[in-house]
This record gives C-alpha cells, structure tokens and sequence, in this order.
C-alpha cells in the first residue's frame, strides 16, 4: 500500500515547478533528510529521501527531469521532519492522492462533482461495449474483470428475455445487471458494534 503526494505552489492548484536534481543537489541535508540508494533507484527518474530514521519517500521525475511526484510506500510514515524539509526548502504545499487539491481542485465539492461525471462515462462506455458483446462485436470489456462479470449477467439476463437489447429498455437491463452483481458479487462488511 503507498500514498503519492505532490508539491504544488504554495496557495495554488498549480505543481510546483522543482528539478529532481535540486531534490537531490544536497539542500535537504540541512534538515537531514539525505538520499537512500535502493535497488529501484533510477537516477534522474526514480529516486529515494530518507530521514535516516526508517522513513523513505520516493520522488519521481518526468522525461525533462521534473518532480512529478513522491510516494510514501507501504505505509511507513511520511515524517515531519521528511515533510517540513520539503516544504521549509521548495516553499511547496504538499498534498496527498486523498485531497482535491492532488488532483486539481479547491474544493471536496468540486472533486465530487467531477468523479460523477467521469463515472457517468465510464458507466456509458460500459453500456456500449455491452451491447456490443450481447451482439457478438468486438467490444472492449476484457476477460477476468468486473466488467466481464456484469457482462455475463447481461448475456443470461438476454437469453431469458432478448426484448432488454432494445434501447427503451436498456436502463432496465442496466439496473437488473448491478442489482445481480450487488447481490452476488460483492461483500458487505456490517459495521462493528460499540460493545
């Protein structure tokens, strides 16, 4: 399990604009945060902070050298002294993969509303490539996925009843694949009781 995080320009959306190679020039020792040499390391694309205390952050650069982002691996704490360095050094803000701003926006509101939209495409891509597989076409759903699951919950839901392929009654399909799915495919944790 890991966390990325980004360094953006302080007050902004906007990533901050840091070479890999100022990383990793030797200003951070003044915080002693230095560079871990692992066997992953790919100098210029992929390398290693430490705090000498346990704590690894891997910083990752583009093609031109620039940082594009820093992953904490397998949940080892990013420290402050790892994090203050950082942001004390570049005068960045640093944000995590779990707030709006790593993802470019302001505001929870607005990530929510985006994530909306982009799984309403999904959810029409999905219902294309449907059909196209219930018609025997070449279709975009791949084997050994939860879209070959529902797909197949389709095909039989078509064998029983080949009326659901028309358009009118195409959300009704929809619907009736995810309540299938939801019923036997997937787990519900109840939560834990406070005694």
């Amino acid at each position: 399990m890991s966390t990325d995080f980004r360094m953006l320009i302080r007050g902004q959306l906007e990533p901050a604009k840091i070479r890999l190679s100022e990383v990793f020039g030797g200003l951070l020792e003044l915080w002693g945060v230095t560079e871990h040499i692992a066997r992953d390391t790919e100098p210029g694309k992929a390398q290693c902070l430490t705090d000498g205390e346990g704590a690894y952050l891997w910083v990752y650069a583009d093609e031109a050298g620039m940082v594009t982002t820093l992953t904490r691996q397998f949940m080892i704490p990013m420290t402050v002294n790892l994090h203050d360095a950082l942001v004390e050094a570049f005068g960045v803000d640093i944000v995590s993969e779990y707030q709006p701003e790593f993802w470019g926006f302001a505001t929870n509101e607005e990530w929510e509303v985006a994530q909306e939209e982009i799984a309403k495409v999904h959810e029409r891509e999905f219902e294309i490539d449907l059909m196209k597989y219930l018609r025997g076409e070449p279709n975009g759903i791949q084997p050994d996925t939860v879209g070959m699951v529902k797909a197949e919950i389709g095909r039989k839901l078509v064998e029983e009843n080949p009326n659901l392929m028309s358009e009118s009654l195409r959300s009704e399909l929809m619907a009736e694949i995810e309540t299938i799915f939801t019923r036997d495919h997937t787990v519900t944790v109840p939560p834990l009781d406070d005694d």
